[in-house]
C-alpha cells in the first residue's frame, strides 16, 4: 500500500506527465489544432480515471445508474444541438457526438455516485455537502454566483454585446455547465479519494486536491495562448483563470455541492453564448 508521500508524488508525477503530454501534443500544430489536441487529452485522461475509480470500488448500485443517466443524457442533448446547428441533418454524425461526450459523462457520474455510495461521509454531494444545508441553498448559491460570474465573463471578454434570442444558449451550456464539472473535475476529485480511500486529508493532501481539481481543466483552455503570446502571457492567463472560474467552480463543489458547480459554469456559459455569441 501506498504511503502518503507515494500517493502524493503518484498524483503530482501524473499531473506532470498530463503538462508535458499537452506540450508535447501543441508542437508544429496551429493554435486551434494544438487546442482540440488538449481537450481530446483530458477526456481520454480523465475517462480512464473514472473507469480506474469503478474497478477499484466495485459496481455501483442500481440507484446510482439512474442518478448519472440523465446527466449524461442532458450533455449528449447538448452535442445533438451543437451538430445540427452546423449541419442539420440527422444521421449517424450527429448521433455520435451523443453517444461518446454522453457515454463519457454518464461515466464520469457514475464513478462520482459510486464512491459517494462506499463513502458517504466523503466532502461531495451532489445535493448539499452539509445535512444543514438544503437543495434550494445549493440552487441559490449556483444562481447568484453564476450571474455574477456570468457578469465578469462579458466584461474581460472585450467582444461586442448582442443578445441571441433562441433555446440554443440554453442547450449549449448544458456541456460545460454538466461534463466539464463532472468529467474535467470532480474526476480528478475521486481519484484523489479513492488512493486516499476517503481518509481525512492532511494539509499536503489537501493543497494537491485543490490543484488537481484547479489545473488540468483550466490548462486545456489555453494552448492557443502559449503558442501566439508566449510563456508569459500563457502563465499570466493561467493565474487569472484560475483565480476568476477555475477557484469558484471548484470552491463550490468543495463547499457548496456539485449540483450548484454545475448550474454557476452553465449560467456562465449561458450568458455569455446569449449575448456574445454561440461557439459554432
Amino acid at each position: 500500500m501506498l504511503n502518503s508521500k507515494n500517493r502524493l508524488a503518484k498524483v503530482w508525477l501524473e499531473l506532470f506527465i498530463f503538462i508535458l503530454v499537452i506540450f508535447l501534443t501543441s508542437l508544429n500544430y496551429s493554435p486551434e489544432v494544438a487546442g482540440q489536441n488538449a481537450w481530446s487529452l483530458i477526456q481520454f485522461y480523465t475517462l480512464g480515471l473514472s473507469l480506474h475509480a469503478l474497478w477499484r470500488l466495485g459496481l455501483p448500485q442500481a440507484n446510482s445508474y439512474l442518478k448519472a443517466l440523465p446527466l449524461g443524457l442532458l450533455v449528449g442533448a447538448s452535442y445533438i444541438d451543437t451538430s445540427l446547428l452546423v449541419r442539420p441533418v440527422f444521421d449517424l454524425a450527429v448521433l455520435m457526438p451523443f453517444l461518446v461526450m454522453g457515454g463519457y459523462t454518464f461515466i464520469c457520474s457514475l464513478s462520482f455516485f459510486r464512491l459517494r455510495e462506499v463513502y458517504p461521509s466523503s466532502p461531495i454531494a451532489f445535493f448539499n455537502n452539509k445535512p444543514s444545508q438544503s437543495v434550494a441553498y445549493s440552487l441559490l448559491i449556483g444562481l447568484v454566483s453564476g450571474l455574477v460570474l456570468g457578469g465578469v465573463n462579458l466584461l474581460i471578454a472585450q467582444e461586442p454585446l448582442h443578445f441571441q434570442g433562441s433555446i440554443h444558449p440554453f442547450i449549449l451550456s448544458l456541456s460545460p455547465g454538466i461534463m466539464e464539472e463532472i468529467g474535467m473535475r470532480t474526476s480528478f476529485y475521486v481519484h484523489c479519494l479513492v488512493l486516499i480511500k476517503n481518509q481525512p486529508l492532511k494539509p499536503a493532501e489537501n493543497r494537491t486536491l485543490w490543484a488537481m481539481m484547479l489545473l488540468p481543466h483550466t490548462l486545456i483552455h489555453l494552448p492557443s495562448v502559449f503558442i501566439q503570446a508566449g510563456f508569459s502571457s500563457g502563465m499570466l492567463s493561467l493565474v487569472l483563470l484560475v483565480l476568476l472560474f477555475g477557484l469558484p467552480f471548484a470552491w463550490l463543489q468543495r463547499r457548496v455541492s456539485l449540483l450548484s458547480a454545475c448550474l454557476s459554469h452553465w449560467l456562465v456559459d449561458t450568458i455569455r453564448f446569449l449575448m456574445i455569441g454561440l461557439p459554432i
